[in-house]
């Protein structure tokens, strides 16, 4: 198991490195009434650390993304309206949204902010966002943000992080990850600063039944552990994939255990033969 409980960093990935107009929009307990088109992506900057319940009959129709307080909502086809479900980790506040899927357009729709009291600035209904890069964030969470960025966001939205370098990939064996789960495990790249490695690696589900993701089913010498979802879809869906970054103080080569070893079994024969 890990030795230093994965400090989860559940991570405030303060994430997107961009500036554009955004709507606003305040969360006053009512149902907030959004709507996707279809083949297009919607961001909705919520800036809260969020798990995301989804009705399962959607799955094959819109695919949801939740990165450092960022969704990403694209439609496959319409669908309609449905509620989502959101649900802030750190006070279990649960923020409602009711999904339209639209048909095609050739207007992209806008992103939008969902903004509590304490946020919300009366005098505009759009305003410039930004997501500063801080240089106080922990190494750990700036290689996971990093590391999550170039996997599920924009190119334009990736942060340039002084310091950070693309690795090879390191030596190791996944075998051992998380054997109690029926998933594919691949790795799939890695970044080094400051001493500590992050290796991002893909689960896919095998299997035809939902999945909870527990960074306690985890084998390994970690420093800490991220999952990008915490539940995988069943296998075939647009959900049954996702992201894990595991971050390794030193090399990660040595972070991970070996695969088991061969059992050295008496020889069967040779012991009937000696008997005779």
């Amino acid at each position: 198991m890990i030795n230093k409980f994965l400090q989860l960093l559940t991570l405030l990935i303060i994430s997107i490195f961009q500036v554009h107009a955004i709507e606003l929009i305040k969360w006053d307990r009512t149902p907030i009434k959004l709507t996707v088109n279809q083949d297009d992506e919607r961001m909705i900057f919520i800036d809260k650390n969020i798990s995301v319940g989804i009705p399962t009959y959607l799955d094959r129709k819109v695919r949801i993304q939740s990165l450092g307080g960022v969704l990403y909502v694209k439609s496959f086809e319409p669908f309609n309206e449905s509620r989502l479900m959101l649900r802030d980790l750190e006070t279990n506040e649960i923020i409602l949204i009711d999904l339209t899927g639209a048909g095609k357009s050739k207007n992209k729709l806008e992103s939008v902010k969902i903004v509590f009291e304490n946020e919300l600035n009366t005098s505009n209904v759009k305003q410039d966002y930004r997501d500063d890069v801080r240089d106080d964030v922990p190494t750990p969470i700036k290689l996971t943000r990093y590391a999550a960025q170039n996997f599920y966001a924009p190119l334009r939205a990736i942060e340039n992080v002084p310091g950070i370098k693309q690795i090879s990939l390191p030596s190791i064996s996944l075998k051992r990850l998380i054997p109690s789960l029926p998933v594919q495990v691949t790795s799939m790249a890695a970044w080094r600063l400051n001493g500590y490695e992050v290796v991002g690696i893909k689960l896919t589900n095998l299997s035809q039944n939902r999945l909870k993701l527990d960074p306690r089913l985890l084998n390994g010498d970690f420093y800490a552990a991220t999952f990008q979802h915490n539940t995988l879809g069943e296998h075939g869906t647009p959900s049954d994939t996702t992201m894990v970054y595991i971050v390794t103080k030193g090399s990660a080569s040595r972070a991970f255990y070996p695969d088991y070893p061969e059992l050295d079994l008496p020889d069967n024969n040779n012991d009937v033969k000696k008997s005779k």
